[in-house]
């Protein structure tokens, strides 16, 4: 029996999903457009961000509260409008907002989300934005 991959970088999460995920599903994902150039020029963006711990910092009072075009959020991120998600998880996009509730982070709903504007609307109260 082999040792799971830690769950601690994109990478590891990426290596689950491969071992519990149908193959169609996980492709689905994993893969990009075309001849996946953006997916290409997003894994080099995402691998030339580098982070600089500061150690040693007041960080008593802090705050990442952020104001959105109204929408006071307690983290400043969004959840990028992801399609058919009940692939991965039986309440789809329903869950994933529940999620960006429970963290303070907005969400974009996909135009091929396998649940309803209302559905997911009805389940949260944080700012929901929908893809165009």
């Amino acid at each position: 029996m082999s040792t799971p991959t830690p769950l601690i970088n994109l990478h590891g999460y990426e290596s689950s999903a491969a071992s519990v995920r149908p193959r169609m599903v996980y492709d689905y994902y994993a893969g990009g457009a075309n001849d996946e150039v953006a997916l290409g020029a997003a894994r080099t963006d995402w691998n030339d961000i580098a982070l600089h711990s500061r150690v040693q910092r007041d960080v008593s009072e802090r705050s990442q509260r952020s104001e959105i075009l109204g929408h006071t959020l307690d983290w400043p991120v969004f959840v990028a409008p992801m399609a058919f998600q009940q692939l991965a998880q039986a309440d789809g996009e329903v869950a994933t907002a529940q999620a960006a509730d429970t963290t303070g982070a907005g969400m974009i709903l996909s135009t091929l989300s396998n649940r309803t504007i209302e559905a997911v609307r009805a389940a949260t109260a944080g700012p929901r934005w929908f893809q165009r």
